[in-house]
């Protein structure tokens, strides 16, 4: 799968790092377009953006934390 950047979607295969140059505002609408719902990590550094895809075992670790705090609130709620 090759990295695909348009207007309306990021796609990058796991394990990719792309920096390109850019603004604090470029960074912040990038941030506003793509939400809470990416599983990007956006970076802003020396005015460079940073888009990281994480590698299938990275998010599986996330899947695990985010049912064991489920599992918490279930039991606080009770």
């Amino acid at each position: 799968m090759l990295p695909t950047i348009t207007p309306e979607r990021i796609d990058l295969p796991p394990g990719t790092l792309l920096k390109f140059p850019g603004t604090l505002a470029d960074y912040e609408q990038l941030l506003t377009k793509l939400g809470d719902r990416s599983i990007l990590r956006i970076r802003f550094r020396d005015n460079h953006i940073l888009l990281m895809s994480p590698l299938p075992e990275h998010s599986n670790q996330v899947d695990i934390l985010s049912d064991l705090i489920k599992i918490l609130l279930r039991h606080k709620k009770n």
